[in-house]
């Protein structure tokens, strides 16, 4: 492999290991007494660019570099268009959403992103355990893609073997999570974020000036891709793929809970702008103009997945094709740090310790994080190592079941006084199991993508039992709709 994209490959490895001993070391000076919070929350004293690093780049993984520009290549940029509905979304959830989670995570004193649900419906078992296995399985799914999409990209840089490109990338993942907790893995992600934002800009140097061209050269190929919903794509799963991208935002949990560290309201407002212009940014050059350059380049016998690193190696120069595949990387440490710290946050405080009644000495609470963050890291691993065909069927069943079991409670908890445990745990409970009983029974589009359906359902019987049975405490009405003195 041509030595230039190596040795670009090879400096970004040891800045990360750099960086990884660095936030190491400054776990090692964190009070015994304080440190799971300052693992899961960052200690609440995150800046603005940490924040929209763990939301912005944890919510741009692999399927945004490999996945959507695979299904650019599949069936069209005007199918693709409709993920670009992350972008606005994302000032949503750093923005509206991120500054009632920030208030109230502040006051209850959270450690976990379960814990605003504890709060809010008053500890009601069911429910935890039922969303605490939600965030467990639909989380790790995705946690294999972003091995699968990092390893590949590995492999198109140095030529190394599948599986041992992703151990490289699994061993510093989960070295640098294991040791740093919620603020390593936001500094980490700033560095996969600068990695991220340069290969797009020279993505957009070698793609900038011919888009009328590259559009018109798919045309030729086939002009049912530049047409909506898409080559053989119906209008319910155009729909269902925006509805999944921008309202499944608000349960892509591992993004969301980074809200959870902010040290004050005008941290979230500040970076909302500007997280929503790079999400922006990196879907539309990444997935609209190079995928669709990547189609006319290979218009043929590729695999959807190797759409962006083929014409990534072929339309750059070598340092270039570095930058623009270390970026890949970039997208899927963030992310898979971003989840190792929710799955573990979820296993440890929320399960093991809260429902399980276990008192933890300060040494075995160090012991039993980093352990369970390290084990969520090497089940990714084996299941990443069985080749997903096509990353983003997997991105997108992940999204559809965080979103369906996370996002109604979250929201209507959030927004709507009269919600409350029952109509919560009912509401998940239907709607996670009709996601999955849908996706494997059902036929045609709506098995294929069935978020819209779930959601409806999860919603609906959310609000309906909620009406029927008796209203929240009134010590929980003050606590997320009250107005506290010290605010």
């Amino acid at each position: 492999m041509v030595d230039g994209i190596i040795l670009t490959f090879a400096a970004y490895i040891l800045i990360l290991l750099a960086a990884t001993f660095y936030v190491g070391y400054l776990q090692q000076g964190v009070d015994t007494e304080d440190y799971q919070n300052e693992f899961y929350v960052g200690g609440r004293d995150l800046g603005i660019l940490v924040t929209l690093i763990l939301v912005a780049a944890s919510g741009i993984s692999p399927g945004t570099f490999i996945g959507s520009p695979g299904y650019t290549w599949e069936y069209g940029p005007s199918y693709t268009l409709a993920i670009l509905a992350q972008g606005p979304f994302t000032l949503y959830v750093l923005g509206i959403y991120g500054k009632k989670m920030g208030i109230i995570s502040r006051r209850i004193d959270a450690d976990s992103l379960l814990d605003l649900y504890i709060a809010r419906y008053e500890s009601y078992k069911p429910l935890i355990l039922l969303l605490g296995l939600v965030v467990i399985v639909f989380t790790e799914a995705y946690v294999s893609t972003e091995f699968t999409g990092a390893a590949r990209a590995i492999t198109a840089i140095s030529g190394l073997p599948y599986t041992l490109s992703m151990l490289i990338f699994a061993g510093i993942v989960i070295l640098y999570t294991t040791l740093g907790g919620l603020r390593g893995t936001g500094i980490i992600g700033i560095v996969g974020g600068i990695a991220m934002t340069f290969g797009t800009l020279a993505l957009l140097a070698v793609t900038l000036g011919s888009g009328s061209e590259i559009f018109s050269n798919i045309a030729s190929i086939n002009p049912d891709l530049l047409v909506p919903p898409g080559d053989g794509i119906s209008w319910y799963r155009y729909v269902a793929i925006w509805v999944t991208f921008s309202f499944g935002w608000l349960g892509i949990a591992h993004a969301i809970q980074g809200n959870l560290g902010v040290n004050s309201t005008t941290t979230i407002k500040r970076s909302a702008g500007l997280g929503a212009f790079l999400v922006t940014f990196w879907s539309f050059v990444v997935i609209i103009l190079a995928g669709s350059a990547g189609k006319v380049l290979n218009p043929t016998g590729i695999a959807p997945d190797q759409n962006l690193p083929l014409y990534t190696l072929a339309a750059l120069p070598d340092v270039p094709s570095g930058i623009v595949l270390t970026g890949v990387v970039g997208a899927a440490q963030t992310t898979v740090g971003a989840m190792g710290i929710l799955i573990s946050s979820a296993i440890v405080v929320n399960i093991y310790q809260e429902y399980g009644n276990r008192e933890l000495s300060d040494r075995q609470q160090r012991l039993l994080t980093s352990s369970v963050t390290a084990v969520v890291g090497l089940v990714g691993l084996g299941i990443g190592l069985a080749q997903p065909p096509l990353l983003q069927l997997i991105v997108v069943f992940a999204f559809g079941g965080l979103a369906t079991g996370l996002a109604p409670p979250l929201l209507l908890g959030f927004f709507w006084p009269r919600a409350n445990k029952y109509g919560a745990f009912v509401g998940t409970l239907t709607g996670v199991v009709s996601y999955v009983l849908l996706k494997i029974w059902a036929p045609g589009p709506i098995g294929q993508s069935p978020i819209i359906v779930t959601l409806i359902i999860a919603f609906g019987l959310n609000i309906l039992v909620s009406y029927f049975t008796e209203d929240p405490s009134p010590e929980t009405l003050r606590l997320y709709f009250g107005k506290y003195d010290s605010e």
